[in-house]
């Protein structure tokens, strides 16, 4: 009987995920408004953690990039790392990790204006 219920016990842990510890980090957003794409350059990223910020970085992974997101775009610093996620919660950018984003290129002095990742459009 004690074999069962360990048995029983085990597997129900095992289906329970620890709450996981985060913390905000700031993110440029909300540069342009919903329901209008400014372009269709595009661009890949990778991205890493600045203090209470995330910096990102072009393809070469040595040029910061000004990226300026879609509002309800969030980045969160866990125990293992920074993620970025899109406002349905999908992880759009893991730190150590790259994606294409698509948007326009900004003037002198402004940023790259997102308004997709992969297929999925945001604005």
């Amino acid at each position: 009987m004690r074999l069962v219920l360990a048995v029983a016990l085990a597997l129900a842990l095992a289906g329970c995920e620890v709450a996981r510890s985060a913390t905000r980090l700031t993110i440029d957003s909300g540069i342009h408004p919903p329901g209008t794409c400014p372009g269709t350059d595009s661009m890949t990223i990778s991205m890493e953690r600045d203090g209470d910020a995330v910096v990102f970085l072009d393809a070469t992974g040595t040029t910061r990039a000004s990226i300026a997101w879609p509002v309800g775009f969030a980045a969160w610093l866990f125990d293992d790392g920074t993620i970025l996620y899109a406002p349905d919660g999908a992880t759009v950018l893991r730190e150590g990790g790259t994606v294409t984003v698509g948007g326009a290129a900004g003037g002198p002095g402004e940023p790259f204006r997102v308004c997709s990742v992969g297929v999925r459009t945001y604005s």
